[in-house]
């Protein structure tokens, strides 16, 4: 199959088939519209044994990017064997040292390594200071599979004719980061930074055979005002049509939860790392709950849940 016919072929990227096992047993958290909010990584990391992060936010920039990356295809780099493996690593800053390691050329280097320190680099040393950053890769759609070329097959079509897109952020400047970092007791955490649109992400990556273990959901302005995560959602839709439920919801306190799911702990405020003031919960599926039928949303808040304390819990 030619270049042209494969890609008319993959005009909708569900002929992906969906793989039938997990791609391995890393606990992952996922979190649309995240910002540099590092409390939820920092607590299902240290009380729930995550080892994997996919962030997801196309409304901050990470780093920026040269105009030669802009819109890039997998053929770009066919005679780079270090970039068809589907990604580069950048310039490393070691903290302790004070050393910097420039891995890829001069040119990238600066246009990517540099601006990338600010977004990352500084608010890993204040809210994760016992965390090692053993590198930081750039990532090439292609990393994630040969059906990708380039990044605007993680944004969902309705995203991409909507006026959202137009005003916000689209493919061409998307982008992808994975932070290896390096806890204390030796174990590496992989986070990746996506700037892209958190539907088809999701969707893609459960796809792929990712398995979601934590969905942190909350309204960050309707996710740029294209689309709620929270409650009946197409987030909640994505893990319904690929029947792959996440075991935990950590949800903001007055959010609508996803059907099927109930609040199991205390609402906590994670002051290591939050960038966000809300108090969130851990919520739990109902494994019987018949995800098609139609039924009202559950409300998260002191009326549906009577239970939900009022004074603050801090989580250390």
């Amino acid at each position: 199959m030619d270049k042209l016919s494969y890609r008319r072929w993959f005009n909708s990227y569900k002929n992906i088939p969906p793989a039938t096992t997990p791609i391995d047993n890393k606990k992952t958290i996922m979190y649309p519209g995240s910002a540099c909010d590092f409390g939820p990584l920092w607590h299902f990391a240290e009380h729930y044994g995550i080892r994997r992060a996919f962030y997801i936010d196309y409304m901050l920039d990470f780093c920026t990017i040269p105009k030669e990356l802009n819109n890039i295809n997998r053929d770009d780099f066919a005679e780079d064997p270090s970039c068809t493996k589907g990604y580069r690593t950048v310039q490393i800053k070691d903290f302790q040292q004070n050393q910097e390691k420039d891995i890829w050329d001069e040119f990238y280097t600066a246009q990517i390594g540099n601006s990338l320190n600010g977004a990352i680099y500084e608010n890993i040393k204040e809210h994760l200071p016992e965390y090692r950053i053993e590198r930081v890769d750039f990532i090439f759609p292609w990393f994630f599979g040969p059906y990708f070329y380039n990044w605007k097959d993680f944004f969902h079509q309705d995203y991409l004719t909507s006026n959202v897109c137009y005003y916000m952020s689209g493919p061409a400047n998307a982008h992808c980061f994975r932070v290896m970092l390096r806890r204390p007791e030796g174990d590496l955490i992989e986070l990746f930074y996506f700037k892209t649109e958190a539907i088809q992400t999701y969707d893609i990556l459960l796809r792929l055979g990712y398995q979601i273990n934590v969905m942190v959901i909350q309204e960050h302005g309707l996710g740029g005002f294209w689309t709620p995560f929270c409650g009946r959602s197409r987030l909640y839709d994505v893990a319904r049509q690929n029947n792959k439920f996440p075991e935990y919801l950590f949800t903001a306190e007055g959010h609508t939860l996803w059907p099927g799911y109930t609040q199991a702990e205390e609402p906590i405020l994670i002051y290591r790392g939050q960038f966000f003031d809300f108090k969130r919960a851990v919520c739990i599926p109902d494994k019987q709950y018949d995800h098609h039928r139609d039924e009202e949303n559950t409300l998260f808040n002191d009326h549906a849940l009577p239970k939900v304390i009022s004074s603050l819990v801090r989580a250390e």
